[in-house]
């Protein structure tokens, strides 16, 4: 065997024997260490598992068969899109074949549309899907706003509606609901549900619930008008929608969603959408180096922690470790044994946390839910959870660092003579840590007044282990005060300072505690107190502002428009009072200068 590895070998031997004999103490510290792994891990699961994966997203947004999706943003032209988000594009935008950004574009008709697909795409086949507006009338008067889509899925497209419970709608006066609108208003299969359209109410009959997607009522062919309806296009046959395809459709203000796209995504630079918003976001550096400062404080409380286990553990064992010493141990092979603590009960812990965690993640998403497409749309464990084990086993061996030290420089005799072992504390590492503290202070303040989370986080961090540092020498110090209080403090302050290497874990244990209680406590305070202070009423009390014109879109409201606002607030409020703000826009950007 390596005689690198041999010592470490009968280390993990002693350590396994020991954490076996005391099983309370090391399950106090497995819990401590493998419990916040426990939460990570399951929440490491269960968040990309709550976003469709992009091989679901093709599963159901484009069924089995279909190549892509087509859908026209007419106030939209041109646009430039991502390739993995039909939905995720920027307005106004785009680039030409040579790469250079464009304003404006010829917006595409649904007959344009579909002759240039047919051009792009030689051979396909289009399936027309209809989406437009309903109101369902309700027992107490009002009206419920539903959107409402047609689409024939008695063929190839039958794939892309996830039926909760009953039959696809196939026949006229058929319909789908959605089962979250179902539930809230207590429809079900075989209920009749009266869409009113335009002034034209159609009777048509529940025959399926379906999960809630981005539509409540799934239509059959047939059952509606679709005269105001907004055409989109599925693209059926073998040939693929490229990304270059995508390209072209974007200009004149068409979204699309490729399967061949999400499946071979284009390079970085191939994608208007990145050459154009390039440089628009925030400083990354900074957001970063704030997780990475709340991720050291949370580790550093847990090491703090679980600390004080380790030192009981290394206390009990000094008889033990002095054996070792008086039969030619030195003071590494100490340092190793009390390591090797930390080594045992980190890995046993983390490994336990982390299936754990996993498992409970699995059982989660595998729950018979109402709509599990809707809370847990797929199963996803990204591999980094596995790098959990070795987060833990870290933390776990730097708790036992400082007990490992002390253990190293224990006095042989009095240890196996039975008495008090403690070593003698150093000086020197009680005043670097009152430096050190010192010094975090005004770093903290300063990055708080400049807005700094770095240097604040920074701050924290040094103040917290410089009082941990120096929390031997002000024991000693407190317990000299004794002298001048009464019989029961002095008696306490006087155990206190006599079994410094009892009392110092417990105090860094403590401080670590309340240093994190009072940074979460400040931090939300002072975020209550932003976004206060930050706040302006855009109007009065009592006073509901309706804007017109979506912030992402070119299309500029009309008169019509407004008219017909107030006409629907006239309907929900009679008596109320409408007043019509509109905002002029120059034609053109000023020049710069």
């Amino acid at each position: 065997m390596n005689r690198r590895l041999a010592p470490w070998v009968a280390a993990l031997r002693i350590a396994r024997r020991q954490a076996l004999r005391a099983k309370g103490r090391t399950a106090l510290s497995a819990v401590m260490v493998g419990l916040p792994l426990l939460l990570i891990a399951a929440v490491l699961v269960l968040l990309p598992s709550m976003t469709p994966t992009e091989a679901t997203t093709v599963r159901y947004a484009l069924g089995e068969t279909a190549q892509a999706h087509v859908e026209l943003d007419p106030g939209c032209v041109p646009l430039s899109q991502m390739p993995n988000n039909k939905n995720s594009g920027l307005c106004g935008g785009g680039l030409d074949e040579h790469g250079n950004e464009v304003s404006d574009g010829e917006p595409l008709t649904p007959e344009s549309t579909e002759a240039l697909l047919a051009e792009l795409v030689p051979g396909a086949q289009l399936a027309t899907r209809w989406d437009l507006e309903a109101t369902l009338p309700l027992p107490t008067g009002n009206g419920l706003d539903l959107s409402v889509r047609t689409l024939d899925t008695t063929g190839e497209l039958a794939s892309t509606v996830l039926v909760i419970e009953g039959e696809t709608p196939k026949a006229a006066g058929e319909v789908g609901l959605s089962v979250a609108v179902a539930d809230r208003y207590g429809f079900t299969v075989g209920d009749r549900l009266d869409l009113e359209i335009d002034g034209v109410s159609s009777a048509t009959t529940i025959t399926a619930l379906l999960s809630d997607s981005d539509t409540s009522v799934l239509a059959a062919p047939g059952t509606v008008p679709i005269e105001t309806a907004s055409p989109s296009w599925y693209v059926l046959g073998d040939e693929p929608v490229t990304w270059s395809d995508i390209v072209v459709l974007n200009r004149g203000g068409a979204f699309v969603m490729s399967r061949d796209v999400l499946e071979n995504p284009p390079a970085p630079t191939d994608v208007p959408f990145l050459q154009i918003s390039a440089g628009w976001g925030g400083d990354s550096t900074q957001a970063a180096a704030g997780v990475g400062i709340v991720v050291a404080l949370a580790l550093l409380e847990v090491v703090l922690l679980v600390g004080p286990a380790f030192a009981v553990g290394a206390r009990r064992q000094s008889r033990s470790l002095a054996l070792v010493a008086a039969t030619g141990g030195t003071r590494k092979d100490l340092r190793r044994i009390v390591l090797a603590n930390g080594v045992v009960v980190g890995v046993g812990a983390s490994v336990l946390a982390v299936a754990l965690g996993v498992l409970g993640a699995m059982a989660a998403t595998a729950w018979p839910y109402r709509d599990p497409y809707a809370i847990f749309p797929n199963l996803v464990v990204p591999p980094y959870v596995a790098g959990l084990v070795a987060v833990g086993t870290l933390v776990a061996v730097v708790a036992a660092w400082i007990p490992a030290r002390q253990a190293s420089r224990l006095d042989v005799v009095a240890a196996l003579a039975g008495r008090r072992a403690d070593a003698t504390p150093r000086a020197t590492t009680g005043v670097a840590g009152l430096v050190v503290a010192a010094v975090g202070v005004p770093l903290g303040a300063y990055g708080g007044y400049i807005g700094s989370s770095l240097l604040a986080g920074a701050g924290g961090v040094l103040v917290v282990l410089g009082l941990v540092a120096a929390s031997g020498l002000l024991i000693t110090a407190i317990g000299r005060l004794a002298r001048r209080t009464g019989v029961a403090t002095r008696i306490a302050l006087r155990d206190l300072a006599r079994q410094r290497g009892r009392t110092a874990p417990a105090v860094a244990a403590v401080l670590g505690a309340i240093a994190a209680a009072t940074a979460g406590a400040v931090y939300t305070a002072a975020e209550a107190q932003h976004h206060e202070a930050s706040w302006r009423p855009e109007a009065a009390m009592d006073v509901v502002k309706v804007r017109l014109s979506p912030w992402e879109s070119t299309a500029s409201a009309t008169p019509e428009d407004a008219a017909a606002v107030t006409a629907a607030i006239q309907r929900i409020d009679p008596g109320a009072e409408v007043a019509t703000l509109q905002m002029a826009l120059p034609s053109e950007p000023p020049e710069e200068g």
